[in-house]
């Protein structure tokens, strides 16, 4: 029976009201980010049974490839080769960022036993894993080549034809735009190369508001239960001096921490990912960085110090949040409830920013997503390389306007000697206890 006791004690003071909140907002959230995801994959899914096409040339032959992707299992959307629309631009009226451009000549190459070109045109405007997953234009490529390939072999083996042509009948080229600006890149590997680079910004910041929160919490709830606090905020040195000490130990801690973990997740990635680092060859890894120079995906300095800027101004949030949070906690244990809510705040946007854009999203998602001050920073390197320069300044402004409050608050708690009382209680056996006292 001692044992079952104080088995119930223990689970009494496990399971309170702040772990089953917790528990039952993770669970919404994670079915929300599922649901999401879900009709994400089912749209990818949906684009791939389809893929835009221009067909420029006009021949035979074109109509002919044309009828072979429709065999492999591809509806063709027919693009306006008359148009002065770019057709990677037309595509997008069918909710496609790639198509199969057919240029002028292609009847002529193949009369003449030549390799006839074939493009594949993509168009980038984002680095999240599914705003570059349009990949119909590449497979139907594949799927032509396949066809013709085959085809010629046939016809091949009595009229003599080179080989070599009708193994590879089709010169298939890649070109990538963003920004106005076209490059000769493939789609995928700008791609790959931009989500190394909007996966670690992300990372870090999240990283630093994780560990400044429980740094901070922890730290004055811990004061607080000791008494400690009181001795220090009674202390011949300005209330303002003490918060600021805080503030500027625990963001200086939470840095060095995402310091050395980000070192070692990028030694990790860069293994895990070494198949398809350009690092070992120099003339790709210059093609590849001279492609995102001419698109404008790559960062200045004036943008460099834009965006350090706003991470400055989202760890000082974090920073008063937390300071806030923590005077609101009775001990410990109950800091550990508190840090709950700013933690999923942290990671609802980081989760989305991190398979979608923000801007293919119902209005009123994006809304909520904006209320939170680190969707600006997770999308800010988006913002800037991609030219929403608007959306980049509003959230610095909206950034600016909460920081002055969080801090405004802050600075009047520690000012006030309710700091050493104010409690966030959650439990009605406790409230029932202060008010008897």
């Amino acid at each position: 029976m001692k044992f079952v006791n104080l088995l119930k004690k223990e689970l009494r003071e496990l399971i309170t009201l702040q772990t089953v909140l917790s528990l039952v907002i993770s669970m919404v959230i994670f079915g929300l980010l599922g649901g999401t995801i879900g009709s994400l994959t089912d749209s990818i899914n949906e684009k791939m049974g389809s893929v835009a096409v221009a067909d420029l040339d006009q021949s035979e032959a074109s109509a002919q490839l044309l009828e072979d992707i429709q065999s492999a299992g591809f509806e063709v959307v027919a693009l306006d080769p008359e148009d002065s629309e770019p057709p990677v631009d037309q595509a997008e009226d069918y909710a496609h960022s790639s198509c199969l451009v057919i240029p002028k000549g292609f009847g002529t190459a193949l009369e003449e036993g030549r390799p006839a070109p074939l493009e594949v045109s993509s168009k980038m405007a984002g680095f999240s894993i599914f705003s570059g997953m349009d990949q119909s234009a590449s497979a139907a490529a594949d799927a032509a080549v396949s066809i013709l390939s085959s085809r010629l072999l046939q016809e091949g083996l009595t009229e003599g034809m080179d080989p070599v042509f009708a193994v590879q009948p089709l010169q298939i080229t890649e070109t990538t735009s963003a920004n106005g600006q076209t490059a000769e890149i493939s789609g995928q590997v700008i791609q790959s190369m931009g989500m190394q680079q909007g996966f670690f910004i992300p990372m870090v910041v999240f990283i630093m508001i994780t560990f400044a929160t429980q740094l901070n919490i922890s730290a004055i709830a811990n004061e607080k239960s000791d008494k400690t606090l009181e001795t220090l905020l009674s202390a011949p040195v300005s209330r303002l001096s003490v918060l600021a000490a805080k503030m500027c130990a625990s963001g200086l801690a939470s840095l060095a921490m995402s310091a050395v973990y980000m070192i070692g997740l990028g030694s990790y990635m860069g293994g895990m990912m070494g198949s398809a680092d350009l690092s070992g060859d120099a003339e790709a890894a210059q093609s590849v960085a001279d492609a995102m120079q001419k698109l404008g995906l790559s960062m200045s300095a004036g943008q460099f110090f834009l965006l350090g800027v706003q991470l400055f101004l989202t760890i000082l949030i974090t920073l008063a949040v937390s300071m806030i949070l923590g005077a609101l906690a009775k001990d410990v244990k109950s800091s550990q409830g508190l840090i709950a809510p700013l933690m999923f705040a942290a990671m609802i946007p980081y989760m989305v920013t991190l398979f979608t854009d923000i801007s293919s999203l119902p209005a009123a998602v994006q809304v909520l997503l904006y209320l939170v001050p680190f969707t600006h920073t997770y999308t800010a390197s988006a913002n800037l390389l991609f030219g929403n320069i608007g959306v980049f300044y509003l959230g610095l402004a909206y950034q600016a306007v909460l920081l002055a409050a969080t801090l405004f608050l802050a600075v009047r708690i520690f000012s006030s000697d309710r700091i050493f009382t104010m409690t966030l209680q959650f439990s009605g056996k406790k409230k029932k206890a202060a008010r008897e006292e």
